[in-house]
């Protein structure tokens, strides 16, 4: 009795065992067997990677170009930015990495770079405003004094030789108002 008892115990083990590994067959063969949905899945990712890629490939030139173009550092900072750690792709306090253009679009969310540049173009001033005095006084003294005082006839601020220059002109355009009454 004392034996078949024995074979009993064994007997209850093997077929644990065996239950054990028969469930352990049957779910690696389930993770490893995909479905027909999950494969056309993959089949449609990969077949798409290529597209993504040349995508991903086409922001990165757009964001480069549009950096040098602002003449801002690579990570679309101004230039002399200064960076704690030396990077801001790097975060200290929790041992994180990020990608660069992750952190240029963080930075920059409205995306600058689709519409071309931000800055406006360069515009002559001189050209653009009206004259600070008029022509018919004809060119500014080339040479002038180092003081600094208010000129006459509300035009700002210059030189005591500007002062004399147009105080000479205005007294000219009062004599021509007498003459001609206009």
């Amino acid at each position: 009795a004392r034996e078949r008892a024995t074979w009993s115990i064994h007997d209850r083990r093997m077929r644990s065992n065996a239950a054990t590994v028969i469930f352990a067959v049957v779910s690696l063969i389930a993770l490893i067997a995909p479905s027909a949905s999950h494969a056309e899945e993959v089949d449609n990712a990969v077949r798409s990677m290529p597209a993504r890629q040349q995508e991903t490939e086409d922001l990165m030139t757009e964001v480069d170009e549009w950096l040098k173009a602002e003449g801002l550092n690579r990570f679309g900072d101004p230039k002399d930015t200064m960076y704690t750690g030396g990077s801001p792709l790097f975060d200290e306090s929790t041992g994180q990495r990020r990608d660069r253009y992750a952190y240029i679009r963080s930075r920059h969310p409205d995306e600058p770079w689709k519409r071309g540049s931000v800055r406006p173009k360069i515009v002559d001033v001189d050209e653009t405003r009206d004259p600070r005095f008029p022509a018919r006084w004809g060119p500014e003294p080339p040479v002038q004094t180092r003081d600094f005082r208010e000129l006459p006839g509300g035009y700002g601020f210059g030189s005591s030789t500007l002062y004399k220059w147009i105080e000479t002109n205005m007294a000219k355009d009062a004599e021509d108002l007498d003459e001609t009454g206009e």
